[in-house]
């Protein structure tokens, strides 16, 4: 093997992004703040956003021992909703770098394949409102500076980065279920079925599942998500809902966590 190797099952990766894309598009109320509402009217015609999600390639010491920090980012794309499902497994196979190209910064380290994990956050933003974000970030440190005071101005491509990650909507939400307990997973599943919850996918993560839920869908009973967040306060040990505050990110299924091959099941 002369690469690191990120993907098991490009069906997958493929099958992920096409039930997203469809999801992102799919009408069902969308309000005002969010991405997918109706492209912008300008005076001379129509301004049409792209949509873009964060993909990232971390490094975590909790599957290599041998690095220093707990986690690090060593790669990011952004990735488009407006394109294809083969264009968005070409961005993943160009983080598949020849081994070696991951080195640890400080402690001259290289990277094992085993340490990784590619992350996508759930909600697009909109690459406007991420540059128009990123840009009065940049607008404040120059006029502090004007003004006499020593600032640092990050790099804007990491501040953009940032604001696709910060600025984008809260429809999706993910159910972290930190868990493979049979009885666990049976009562989680149980309270679904009694209260018409569906979630959009469901993915088998290194030691648990992410459970992918759509606010405009995914609750078909009005008492579902109240039930789901008493659910989640009386077995916090295990389960715990990521909602827009947090940024909520999920694994890429088809893609390797730690070693373990992730991969979309059904709930």
């Amino acid at each position: 093997m002369t690469h690191y190797a990120l993907i098991h099952d490009r069906d997958q990766v493929r099958q992920f992004f096409e039930t997203h894309k469809a999801r992102i598009f799919s009408s069902g109320g969308e309000t005002d703040d969010e991405v997918v509402a109706a492209p912008a009217k300008l005076s001379r015609g129509v301004l049409r956003e792209e949509r873009v999600c964060l993909v990232q390639l971390c490094a975590r010491k909790k599957y290599a021992v041998e690095l220093s920090r707990s986690e690090r980012i060593f790669e990011r794309k952004l990735a488009e909703f407006d394109g294809s499902a083969d264009g968005f497994l070409q961005q993943l196979m160009r983080f598949e770098a020849p081994l070696g190209a991951y080195v640890e910064s400080g402690t001259g380290v290289v990277v094992p394949q085993h340490a990784f994990a590619l992350y996508m956050t759930l909600n697009p933003a909109s690459t406007v409102d991420a540059f128009l974000h990123a840009e009065r970030q940049i607008e404040e440190k120059l006029v502090e500076a004007a003004r006499g005071h020593e600032v640092g101005v990050p790099s804007p491509f990491n501040l953009l980065f940032s604001a696709c990650h910060t600025q984008a909507g809260g429809r999706f939400e993910k159910l972290d279920v930190d868990s493979k307990v049979d009885a666990n997973i049976g009562a989680l599943r149980a309270l679904f079925a009694a209260h018409a919850i569906v979630p959009e996918f469901v993915i088998e993560s290194k030691n648990g599942f992410h459970v992918v839920l759509d606010n405009k869908a995914s609750y078909k009973s009005k008492t579902g998500r109240k039930a789901l967040l008493a659910f989640c306060e009386e077995h916090e040990s295990w389960v715990r809902i990521e909602a827009k505050a947090t940024h909520p990110s999920v694994v890429v299924p088809g893609t390797l966590q730690g070693g373990f091959r992730t991969n979309l099941v059904v709930w």
